[in-house]
């Protein structure tokens, strides 16, 4: 049977009055945070770690990371537990976001007195001054570690949004274990105006980036049609359709509704045609529609790395492939076929290379994105 797409939304339906709430979908995120470290220039404390989030409930789960901690090197602290009781478990950030933190001990227990609330317990471990020092201990990467050590950041309700200054304010760590250990000090990073001290060194956070996990670009299209049935359930029943390709589309038929909705990955563009028939109407773009309905968006690069891959199967393979920077190229490589896909940030050119490493370019990325739907 002839594929037959539909439009997606009547004019009509896109005001503020008729949006619903959408179904839920879950997406992997990274994220950096760093604390500024006077005392140890030129390096900073950083965390790096990934967690998934749930942007109808606004609960973050799954976070993990490596707290590396400036005073002491290259050493990376694995955090990997979410505890209850400790701070930060989806509390409100008083912006909209949440605070989630992320311990090296399974237990919220940082910090002289219980608990782990930055700024308290004059930062002097757990257990002081009955229990062993930790710096009596092996270190954090040898079994038997003692104390604890924490990474608090902020997830803002839109987890690609830049924080807002009373949000960056509000990140903190601290390192109790062997060599975050300062006698019966541990190291910390807080902001004064927020916890009414700075770190124990005077560290505190200058930055957070999020950027979005490893997602294949089909969750893209399944976010959206996830988002149309949910939302005007008249024009796409019953939710939850088969997704399904034909040729250079991805659509889902709702035999409720006898109608189709679709994506095509020729031109990025946005399908739609009901029951009534005649030719199917382009309604833009997926990554124009993709915001609108709360989806996660891709990089405008990434966007057209997954143009390629679903478009040149045969140089850029398997899809998905993880993005990479070096140097000034902005890039995937793809391992069946041994072939790499970049954008050089020098002359915003496109470039590809075979397994004869000869490097070839495709054309300014200027004309391809909008080619590609990624303008």
């Amino acid at each position: 049977m002839k594929l037959k797409l539909f439009f997606l939304l009547a004019a009509s339906l896109l005001t503020i009055a008729n949006v619903h709430t959408a179904r839920a979908d879950v997406y992997a995120y990274n994220v950096v945070a760093t604390f500024y470290e006077p005392e140890t220039q030129p390096f900073n404390t950083v965390f790096t770690g990934s967690f998934t989030y749930d942007s109808t409930t606004n609960t973050v789960s799954n976070l993990t990371g490596t707290l590396n901690e400036a005073m002491i090197g290259p050493t990376l602290i694995n955090l990997t537990y979410v505890v209850s009781g400790g701070t930060g478990i989806n509390t409100s950030d008083g912006q909209g976001g949440q605070l989630v933190a992320v311990f090296f001990q399974n237990s919220p227990n940082t910090f002289n007195g219980g608990g782990s609330a930055p700024g308290t317990g004059n930062a002097i471990y757990y257990g002081w001054p009955s229990a062993p020092n930790p710096d009596t201990g092996p270190t954090a990467q040898q079994p038997g570690a003692l104390g604890n050590a924490y990474a608090l950041i902020d997830v803002p309700a839109n987890p690609l949004a830049p924080l807002a200054t009373a949000q960056l304010n509000q990140l903190a760590y601290a390192d109790c274990t062997n060599l975050g250990m300062m006698g019966s000090t541990c190291m910390t990073g807080t902001d004064k105006s927020v916890y009414g001290m700075a770190g124990t060194m005077g560290a505190y956070p200058i930055a957070e980036v999020i950027t979005l996990g490893s997602l294949s670009p089909t969750a893209y299209d399944a976010c959206l049609f996830n988002w149309a049935e949910s939302n005007y359930p008249a024009l796409f029943a019953p939710a939850g359709a088969t997704t399904e390709t034909s040729g250079v589309y991805l659509y889902r038929y709702y035999s409720a509704t006898k109608g189709y909705l679709g994506v095509s990955s020729a031109n990025g563009l946005v399908y739609y045609q009901g029951p009534e028939g005649g030719a199917p109407q382009k309604e833009g773009t997926l990554y124009d529609w993709l915001p609108k309905a709360s989806c996660p968006v891709p990089t405008p690069t990434d966007c057209l790395f997954n143009w390629a891959e679903a478009n040149y199967p045969a140089l850029f393979a398997p899809a998905g492939a993880a993005t990479e920077t070096s140097g000034i190229y902005t890039y995937r490589y793809y391992s069946a076929t041994k072939y790499y896909l970049g954008v050089s940030s020098a002359d915003n050119d496109v470039y590809y290379m075979g397994s004869n490493g000869v490097q070839q370019k495709a054309g300014p990325a200027s004309s391809l994105l909008p080619l590609a739907g990624c303008q």
